[in-house]
């Protein structure tokens, strides 16, 4: 009769998440925050012009429209990444998001 043994969830959690791979993942984590903190300047920037082309022309810019949708995927992509909630790295590790808004 074989006797079962019982491994604890942190045991299991070594053999199946080794250190290594928890310290790469680490390492991207904080690249990603970087990345996080570029695109909050970028929409900052992105607003302050939006605002602008409404002042001036009466209505938003749709280029910037387009590019701030495929940013808000990027983020909330990176979001994901960073909170554990996704293994798939953001941008350059796979492809930028291609959401693009259609003109009412």
């Amino acid at each position: 009769m074989e006797r079962s043994v019982y491994t604890s969830p942190e045991e299991q959690m070594k053999k199946t998440y080794p250190v290594k791979e928890r310290l790469i993942k680490g390492l991207f984590v904080l690249l990603f925050s970087f990345a996080f903190s570029i695109c909050r300047f970028l929409i900052g920037i992105i607003a302050l012009v939006q605002f602008l082309f409404d002042l001036i022309s009466g209505e938003p810019s749709i280029r910037l429209c387009n590019f701030s949708a495929k940013l808000n995927d990027y983020v909330s992509e990176i979001i994901a990444f960073v909170s554990y909630q996704s293994d798939i790295k953001p941008f350059p590790f796979s492809d930028f998001p291609s959401n693009e808004l259609k003109k009412n």
